[in-house]
């Protein structure tokens, strides 16, 4: 008998153990406040676009090993646990952002850098209130749903794909003297669909004419065909609508076969150095808004460090890669607690917090921020031009 009750005993704990590993593993030291505050970052740091992730996560474990270096977060050691994304981007952010919170038990996740891949994980981070913040996800409906309902536990670090819209629409009418465009875009990418549509709209409210709209998928290389049809339909210019430099450096290039002068017009998403060497002198003269120029004297010191330390460009990614981590340890610091509910809270109701691009306010009702700077950059054969900045809501 003895031996039976020992044997019930004994499975009695596996089951339980069992039952607690199937909700997933507690971590001791950080429900006690006295291990590390993790944050999880989910980026494309390999395959065709790892440039939109490696300068990122340099950057992120750059300023989390400062961090540490001056006492940490609340007393304690701050951790970036980083998954890539870079094979499979949308099936990754989502086994990413589930291994992050069950697994890791991080208090925030920052990233990923594109709207298509954010928007797998709203579901996940809205259930596990855990809040993540994109770093460059320009989609509207992100933070808040198409039925105005907000996602409490959703951010963003950039300005929303219409008001990007906005401005290069006026930019183009106003500062262009355009008056009428073709539009090349992206057919399966929220960002420049969105982007597409506001320009649109705002352009034609100004008086503009769009001549001809026409569509590609991120895997084409041939854009000839659709840019015959923009040269026939007296188009002044083209807004390239792409998230890779790649497809603007190719339409820039076939253009120029084409015998095509038309003005181009491009999106924050071509804002990478390595389109300058790509076709820069294809693109030279080519429009473009951006969330940032890292060739701005107030980033001059920051840039010549990186690169002395990495051996690599900075770009704007990692700006707003720094940008979210700043504005969660500020958060952080502002409750006391590495709680990811009252963190979420806290970033809800930032206002004039100073981040690395700007002194950062976030509307509590769409959690989106107020204030970004937006740049209109000129792209030549030795690098980004800034023509204008302005900051929404400024004079």
């Amino acid at each position: 008998m003895k031996k039976a009750r020992k044997i019930l005993s004994v499975l009695l704990v596996l089951a339980m153990s069992l039952s607690l590993f199937g909700c997933g593993p507690k971590d001791s030291d950080a429900d006690n406040g006295t291990g590390p505050i993790k944050i999880g970052f989910i980026g494309n740091c390999s395959g065709p676009e790892a440039y939109l992730g490696q300068t990122a996560q340099m950057a992120l474990e750059d300023y989390v090993e400062e961090v540490n270096a001056n006492g940490g977060v609340l007393g304690r050691e701050l951790q970036l646990i980083t998954y890539d994304i870079g094979l499979d981007p949308t099936a990754e952010t989502v086994n990413s952002a589930n291994r992050l919170i069950e697994q890791d038990h991080v208090c925030a996740i920052i990233g990923p850098e594109s709207s298509t891949q954010a928007s797998a994980a709203i579901d996940i981070v809205e259930k596990a209130h855990v809040p993540l913040i994109g770093t460059t996800t320009s989609n509207e409906r992100l933070t808040v749903r198409e039925d105005g309902t907000l996602n409490q536990y959703m951010f963003r670090m950039c300005f929303i794909d219409d008001y990007q819209g906005e401005a290069l629409a006026s930019y183009a009418y106003e500062g262009l003297g355009l008056r009428k465009v073709a539009v090349l875009g992206d057919i399966a990418n929220l960002y420049t669909q969105a982007i597409q549509n506001s320009f649109i709209e705002k352009f034609q409210e100004r008086g503009g004419t769009i001549t001809s709209v026409e569509g590609f998928v991120d895997s084409d290389t041939d854009f000839r065909a659709p840019l015959a049809n923009i040269k026939d339909s007296g188009a002044e210019g083209i807004l390239v609508a792409t998230g890779m430099y790649r497809i603007a450096g190719f339409i820039g290039q076939q253009c120029v076969e084409l015998g095509m002068d038309q003005q181009i017009l491009g999106v924050d998403g071509w804002y990478a150095n390595e389109i300058i060497e790509f076709a820069g002198k294809e693109l030279n003269g080519a429009v473009m808004v951006s969330m940032i120029d890292d060739q701005a004297e107030e980033f001059t010191s920051y840039r010549e460090q990186f690169y002395e330390k990495h051996g690599e460009t900075v770009n704007y990614y990692a700006y707003y890669a720094v940008d979210a981590l700043m504005s969660i340890i500020h958060a952080i610091n502002e409750v006391g607690s590495d709680d990811s509910e009252q963190i979420a809270a806290a970033l809800a109701n930032m206002k004039d917090v100073p981040v690395m691009t700007c002194n950062l306010t976030i509307d509590p009702e769409t959690h989106n921020p107020v204030n970004k700077p937006v740049y209109i950059l000129e792209v030549t054969p030795d690098g980004f031009k800034t023509i204008e900045k302005f900051t929404p809501g400024q004079e």
